[in-house]
């Protein structure tokens, strides 16, 4: 063989042959996975098991109602355009999860 495909084919397997490292508990609870979402601006929407060995949290972007932008004087300058929009959005939803 060539002495060039021989160092590539030693290169690429010590390049393949790195180790992946992990570091925490693979396992969450409740109380864990509200506080992560809660960190990232988010609420939790949900939790994951994967088999025995791992379980993890699912987090959703937290939702502005129309009374919230309403009401709030940041959202003073909001277009009516914006806060019709949202308002459709949140109909839809409760129509949606009625049935």
């Amino acid at each position: 063989m060539n002495l060039k495909v021989l160092r590539l084919l030693f290169l690429s397997t010590l390049l393949c042959s790195c180790t992946t490292k992990f570091f925490g508990s693979p396992h969450v609870d409740r109380s864990d996975c509200q506080k992560k979402c809660e960190s990232w601006n988010m609420e939790l929407s949900g939790m994951v098991a994967m088999g025995e060995y791992s379980s993890g949290c699912v987090c959703k972007v937290k939702q502005i109602s129309s009374s919230k932008l309403n009401s709030d004087d940041s959202f003073s300058g909001v277009s009516a355009g914006v806060v019709a929009a949202v308002t459709f959005m949140e109909e839809q939803e409760t129509r949606s999860s009625s049935h």
